[in-house]
């Protein structure tokens, strides 16, 4: 996805209960808009489709990347399948335009520790996804070579209404037929305003190797539940650093649906 993958809205971790021989789930918890990933998979027996749009300007170049669809399937109570379609990229700048598909990737998600279930930082919920991207872009943004990340996930509520949410990351990505390693981490605090409309505010970073320029965001936005299986979200973002304050910005809309 551009710049942004996605959210961990401000709600309790999902619950099965059983009453009356059914199954009754949480509403809908997404990992967009924000760049941090929740730490819960998809219910059992359920797959959740993420996807959405985003607009970006850095410098003198503008840019807009349609898609972002996210595929999340339950492979049982701790672990999910995710599949990241090709999103269309659209970039206009001082060298010219250029559009296409950048390429997709599949991975999976898997919960480590469920947590203390006490408000608090004492013991988060952990979790951890692995992921790699496949060659299905076009021509000019397609890379030959696979791009493995993983990345560490916690979260944890502080209280009936807050949370709180870190990742850590690590990818081995190509540019320009070079390999390098990047890092990257985030801190995202939300907000439940309503039963149905939730907030948060984010600061993330990258640290790429081998001399490339580190950039810092901040970001903010909501998510509103139309049902407990259909969410609409919004996000705003700028950069932060010496090198993208005041050049860097992005927003993005998006929506999700649970089956």
């Amino acid at each position: 996805m551009f710049l942004l993958v996605p959210f961990a809205p401000c709600v309790a971790g999902a619950q099965e209960v059983l009453s009356n021989e059914k199954v009754a789930v949480a509403p809908i918890i997404t990992d967009r808009p924000d760049f941090t990933e929740s730490t819960e998979t998809v219910p059992v027996g359920m797959t959740q489709i993420e996807a959405g749009a985003t607009w970006t300007r850095s410098g003198s170049e503008r840019a807009s990347s349609w898609g972002e669809v996210l595929i999340r399937h339950s492979l049982g109570r701790k672990t999910e399948m995710r599949i990241e379609a090709p999103t269309f990229s659209r970039l206009r700048g001082a060298a010219g335009n250029s559009r296409g598909f950048e390429d997709g990737s599949i991975g999976f998600k898997q919960v480590l520790s469920q947590g203390s279930g006490k408000l608090g930082l004492r013991k988060p919920r952990i979790s951890v996804i692995g992921a790699t991207s496949l060659p299905l872009g076009s021509r000019d943004l397609r890379q030959s070579r696979l791009q493995p990340e993983a990345k560490l996930l916690f979260g944890w509520d502080l209280s009936e209404k807050i949370s709180l949410s870190s990742n850590l990351n690590l990818a081995f990505l190509r540019e320009n037929g070079e390999r390098f390693r990047e890092w990257s981490a985030s801190l995202s605090l939300g907000y439940s305003l309503t039963e149905k409309t939730a907030s948060y505010v984010e600061i993330y970073g990258f640290a790429p190797n081998g001399g490339r320029a580190r950039s810092q965001f901040i970001n903010g936005g909501f998510t509103h539940h139309i049902n407990d299986d259909f969410q609409l979200d919004a996000r705003l973002g700028f950069g932060i650093d010496n090198d993208v304050a005041g050049k860097n910005s992005f927003f993005g809309l998006g929506v999700a649906r649970r089956f």
